[in-house]
């Protein structure tokens, strides 16, 4: 999503944070609420819990309108409320998904359709299928904080600078998880197949 794009939506938000339109948090919706389920499936690597978790995040939406901020993203904001969820859900039940359950979604959104970027995709990695599941499999075992920061830029498109809003922490630390991210793929990529192509981040 473009700065223009972002900020239109903010607009939609202020909106029904002030004016309670039904209408506009219904495009809201319309507009988050795939990405957001495809965010929180990748996180959670479970349907069931992703489903929870998405309903759990939009009355978090509701409930936390008061705190949206029209100098913010509303992209950030957003997300951040999504990414505090799954911290909490992680801590609070010990939370440790079954690697096996993700490759893709239900509705045939894989993780391998990300949107182009300055560091090589999935795609860019491997020519070879059992390879690109392979990559699959690596992501879901990265630390939750890596595979965020990659899921985050590579499959949704946010800045880098946006990221690091969503995890309140800074640039370098961010840019050091996806340089992490990347390297972690192209160290696991040679050993599912002789054959595969790796480019250099």
């Amino acid at each position: 999503m473009d700065a223009s794009s972002v900020s239109e939506h903010g607009k939609l938000f202020i909106r029904y944070r002030d004016e309670r339109d039904p209408a506009a948090f219904e495009r809201i919706m319309e507009l988050y609420h795939l990405p957001l389920f495809h965010y929180l499936l990748r996180m959670l690597r479970k349907k069931e819990d992703a489903e929870d978790a998405l309903q759990e995040v939009w009355l978090k939406v509701i409930r936390q309108r008061s705190s949206y901020c029209e100098q913010g993203r509303f992209s950030s904001w957003l997300y951040r409320i999504a990414h505090n969820y799954c911290l909490d859900l992680f801590r609070k039940r010990n939370y440790r998904p079954d690697e096996e359950e993700m490759s893709e979604t239900s509705d045939g959104y894989a993780l391998l359709d990300g949107v182009a970027s300055e560091y090589p995709t999935p795609h860019d990695l491997a020519v070879d299928n059992e390879v690109m599941s392979r990559v699959e499999k690596e992501v879901d075992c990265m630390p939750e904080a890596i595979r965020e920061v990659f899921l985050l830029r590579i499959v949704h498109g946010v800045p880098f600078k946006q990221i690091a809003e969503i995890q309140d922490s800074p640039l370098g630390t961010v840019l050091s998880r996806m340089h992490q991210a990347v390297k972690r793929l192209q160290a696991a990529i040679p050993l599912v197949a002789d054959n595969s192509v790796v480019e250099s981040a």
